[in-house]
């Protein structure tokens, strides 16, 4: 008895030496070594932070240790990576997130399945399940404190009470036969007319993909292009960094490039003859069909789930067949291929994107979209048991082993959906779930930084409309918008 009494006493009485550091200039205090008790979490810890800064209203904070959030105390995260409390740990502290908050509600007819974000413009694109597209404006709000603030507004009163902040789409489009599963809003290399337009590809699992061009006041449009090619559904479509190109994937188990260029003069034509007051909703232009892909990427078994396209030279597919495929563009062969125990829906993978420009951009702006996007090195990919698994895609050229992977994040109960790196971070993604949940995660951490738990129905896609606002799109018929102050 004693001697348990003895030992008890012992891990009460343990310390450490730490030194405190961090990047905020307010909260900084003075970097010498302190001795504090091992048993301290990080609320212990906040509260010292808060004795040295004199904080009589106190400030919670995060602690990391080697880019490692701290979610036990000290003793047990320095026992689990067997690191002695007898040498020195330095303390790097950020101030702590606040709760994210649910805010627009923009109701659908049916299941949304997909969402795009375009931030320039505060637009985005929705597909649904009743085999309509929709295009909708929003304001992009910011949290200060605990209250939400329009950073960039459009046309949202915020006195409104937040279950009552339910939009209106500002255009529907209609020509898709069966239900969409894929939006992505797209550049377009030269301009076709004089006029400001935007363009929008949608994927249906009729087997078609339908080019759109909107009016940059969003009431009226018309169809460009017809892409058919799959004998069979059409999951996803990804871009290439030009945006000039995209590849599409199927449940056929095909993916094909498509040039979105083949068709330009055929276009300049059709705005030549158009009159100038004609509404572009009643779609008398001739539509044009491009039957002929310029590409086939051949290899999977079963349906390709979801594609990416992060370089020029570079397309990553998943599949139902537990495979994660990487392709060389050129040649139209497969680089390498990862296996999993599971079905693999969906992937993302972390860069930093351009920002969407202007389609009237000036030299300098096409100049600058002209650069080559940072190729990283991290692979997220969700699949049917409800982990996401983070992947290493540093393997040398003569290398036959698959990618690695790195962590593996468990906290989802159902099929992962949707993931989506934060724009301009290193670090942050948010993932969404069948099992009606979007949750917020930082990879220096195997616990989400927040959960958001929608209601029982699926989440089915997310995208990021920039770096604080989420857009989740569900099968309770409707697409949140979720404000959130993250750090990169």
């Amino acid at each position: 008895m004693e001697i348990e009494n003895e030992t008890e006493e012992k891990k009460q009485t343990e310390t450490v030496q730490v030194i405190f550091t961090t990047k905020y200039k307010e909260y900084q205090v003075i970097e010498t070594p302190f001795e504090i008790p091992v048993s301290l979490t990080r609320y212990g810890l906040s509260e010292v932070i808060n004795h040295l800064l004199g904080k009589e209203k106190p400030i919670p904070f995060e602690f990391l240790i080697n880019e490692e959030f701290l979610r036990t105390s000290l003793k047990q995260f320095l026992d689990e990576k067997n690191l002695s409390s007898e040498k020195q740990v330095t303390l790097e502290y950020v101030p702590a997130l606040p709760q994210p908050k649910q805010f627009n509600q923009f109701l659908h007819d049916d299941w949304v399945s997909a969402v795009d974000g375009k931030n320039s413009f505060n637009i985005f694109a929705t597909g649904c399940y009743d085999n309509l597209v929709r295009i909708w404006k929003s304001g992009l709000y910011k949290l200060k404190g605990n209250e939400i603030e329009e950073k960039k507004p459009i046309h949202v009163n915020l006195n409104q009470n937040q279950n009552q902040n339910q939009e209106q789409p500002s255009l529907i489009l209609s020509h898709h036969s069966k239900p969409i599963k894929s939006v992505k809003w797209l550049k377009f290399n030269e301009n076709i007319s004089n006029q400001k337009y935007h363009l929008l590809l949608s994927a249906s699992l009729d087997e078609q993909i339908i080019l759109w061009k909107i009016s940059s006041n969003l009431n009226s449009y018309s169809i460009l292009t017809k892409f058919i090619g799959h004998s069979e559904g059409i999951n996803d479509i990804a871009l290439n960094p030009k945006r000039n190109l995209f590849c599409s994937c199927g449940n056929d188990s095909l993916c094909f490039i498509w040039d979105i260029n083949d068709k330009k003069n055929e276009y300049q034509n059709q705005e030549e003859n158009q009159e100038e007051n004609q509404n572009e909703n009643q779609n008398e232009n001739k539509i044009i069909e491009n039957n002929t892909p310029i590409a086939s990427l051949r290899g999977h078994t079963q349906a390709v789930s979801a594609a990416i396209w992060p370089s020029q030279s570079s397309i990553y597919t998943t599949s139902y067949d537990y495979t994660i495929k990487k392709w060389d563009v050129e040649k139209q062969s497969l680089v390498w291929e990862a296996f999993s125990k599971n079905t693999i829906h969906c992937l993302h993978y972390n860069q930093y994107e351009y920002p969407y420009l202007n389609f009237e951009s000036n030299q300098n702006q096409n100049q600058n979209q002209n650069q080559t996007r940072k190729e990283s090195e991290l692979l997220l990919t969700g699949h049917s048991d409800g982990i996401i698994r983070l992947w290493d895609n540093r393997i040398p050229s003569n290398s036959e082993e698959s990618c690695v992977i790195k962590t593996l994040f468990k906290s989802h109960t159902s099929w992962i959906s949707s993931l989506k790196w934060k724009p301009n971070s290193d670090f942050v993604f948010a993932s969404g779930s069948y099992d009606g949940s979007v949750k917020i995660w930082d990879i220096r951490t195997k616990i989400p930084l927040f959960t958001l738990k929608r209601n029982s129905e699926k989440i089915l896609d997310i995208d990021w409309l920039d770096s604080q606002n989420l857009l989740t799109a569900s099968a309770d018929q409707t697409v949140k918008q979720i404000i959130l102050k993250i750090s990169n």
